[in-house]
Parts: C-alpha cells; structure tokens; sequence
C-alpha cells in the first residue's frame, strides 16, 4: 500500500547490497532529494547522474507499518547510520607544554576551518589529527558560522585538554551529498543497530507499564557513556537509543526508547537537540540522567503531569 519505488534483483555481492541495501527496500530519498513521487526514469536519471557516489534512505515493510501506526514521518533525521562507510572522528587531545601541536586555517571561500601542519610526534598527531582535517565542533560546540578568531579562543579555552570533532574531505563529501550535519548525527553514528531491530522490538513487545521516572547516574567509559540520543522530526523531547548493555548508561539502568527528562539536574524536554548534546558533552566525565519509558511519558502528558526527579524511587 505504500507509493513509491521499491529495490528488486539484488546482486548479493554487489555494491548496494554491502552498503546494506535488501530486496524489498522502499526508496525514499536519493542524495538528500525525496523520490517518493518520482516516476522509474526519473529515479534512474538520478542515480545515473550520481556518478561514483550515490546516498540512498531506505525504509522496509516493519519499518512503514510502524512510524504510520504512530503517525510519524519518515525522514533522515530518524534514520540509523550504522551502515554509513565514513563517520566523524572525536580526537581528545591533552595539551603538552609545547601547545597540542596543530594549526588552524580558515578557507576564505568555504569558511571551513581545516587543520594544517601537524607536527608528527605532537599530542594531536598521537591522538589521530590529520593535516586537511575539517573542524565540526569544539568540546560539544559547532564550529559552523565562526570566524577563525572564535574558534581559537574555543580550543585555548579547554586549557589542559581539548575534544575537536572532525571529518576528512571524503567524509564531509559524503555528509554534504545526503544534506545531514556530522555534528548532530554525531551521537547516531556511534556503534548504531539498525532502526528495524528496535522497531521490531516496540511492535512485538507490550511491557507492563511502570510510571515512575528513574534517576540514572553514570561513569564515562573509554568509549563515552555508552547511548545514542534520536528525536522525532517536528516533536518536541528525545528519547534514548543504541544503549550498550555493558556501558555506563546501560548499568545505570537506562534502556532503548527511554524518553530523556533531566541532564544533570536541568529539565531539557523543550531544548534542541544539538542543545542536549552539548550538555551531555559538558558535563565531564560524571552523568546523571532523568528518564523515563515511551509509556509512562505519554501517561504523565495526557494526565498533564510535569515529570520531576522527585517522583523516582
């Protein structure tokens, strides 16, 4: 029942099908551009002209029955980027006595802000910068739309150490070619499991609902604290996906799909994404979180209840 052009004729070792594409896929988006009323020859044309690179958004079957039986739309920004080829690196630098061991030039026409002469041996080639790297963000903070200035009083702010997110050339392509931003997909690109898996997961399983929030508190692991933020396009709050079951978040007891309350004491139901993502990234290496499941958040908004840290055991 639903419009659109669906994958057929798979070539199981073919390019699409390493990039993760299945049989029966619904084509939603190519290169950033919605093609869900676009006519065969035209999603062709597409990709012809495409060449070497071509950005697909898949949905499947499970997928479609479950984001419209919630009355949701499919778009990128609830997409998973387990199967994206390049990511976003987060390189933690620690500041020697010589300085991290890096420049910084801004491109007068792309207004990027590249990394430039590394110094082999320096804190910032140990910890995986590269020449021609392109900044994203400085300790949690987007670095688009500020002058070369700004920025580096960002990076001589952190003092003792600093948290550059980057991307090479390739990867900014790639990112620019499916119009999202590696900044705020940042959190999703880390170890994802596919959407279908935890939407099979919500579909099947009805859990006895349980309305009182939890106050989870956590140590940073060597790889973060162990979660995935998602939103849902023009809703307000976010909800918590990916968790690892051994990470931090994971034995504090956060779980899939739990909606987020409180960073550190802080109600963030009404701030934007890149705003909470900020602050998870501020808050160092110790995290408390106010959660709750997708169940009792709706009970507590029917009944108009505001969710307190209070009402937790």
């Amino acid at each position: 029942g639903q419009k659109g052009l669906f994958i057929v004729e798979l070539s199981p070792q073919g390019a699409a099908a390493k990039a993760g594409v299945q049989n029966n896929d619904r084509l939603i988006e190519i290169n950033g551009k919605n093609v869900e009323n676009d006519t065969h020859e035209e999603v062709v044309e597409k990709v012809k002209k495409s060449e070497n690179h071509v950005m697909f958004l898949l949905s499947n079957e499970e997928t479609d029955s479950y984001f419209t039986s919630q009355k949701m739309s499919l778009s990128k920004e609830n997409a998973s980027l387990r199967l994206l080829p390049l990511k976003p690196r987060l390189i933690e630098i620690q500041k020697a006595k010589s300085g991290y061991g890096f420049y910084l030039r801004m491109e007068q026409n792309t207004r990027a802000h590249i990394i430039k002469d590394v110094d082999s041996g320096s804190p910032a080639a140990m910890a995986g910068l590269k020449d021609n790297d392109i900044l994203v963000a400085v300790n949690g903070e987007q670095v688009d739309g500020l002058d070369h200035e700004s920025v580096v009083g960002k990076i001589k702010q952190s003092e003792e150490r600093t948290s550059l997110l980057v991307v090479d050339k390739e990867t900014d392509s790639m990112y620019k070619l499916a119009q999202i931003s590696p900044f705020s997909y940042y959190y999703k690109a880390q170890d994802s499991t596919p959407a279908k898996e935890e939407e099979r997961v919500e579909l099947h399983i009805e859990q006895e609902v349980n309305h009182k929030p939890r106050i989870c508190k956590m140590v940073k692991g060597p790889n973060g604290f162990g979660f995935s933020l998602n939103m849902i396009k023009n809703k307000p709050g976010l909800f918590i996906t990916e968790v690892q079951s051994q990470g931090p978040a994971g034995r504090a007891g956060v779980e899939n799909n739990d909606f987020l309350v409180e960073v550190d004491g802080v109600n963030v139901t009404d701030e934007s994404y890149d705003q909470v993502v900020a602050r998870i990234q501020s808050s160092g290496d110790r995290l408390t979180l106010l959660v709750c499941s997708k169940d009792a958040y709706r009970y507590f908004q029917g009944q108009n209840i505001p969710i307190t840290a209070s009402m937790a055991d």
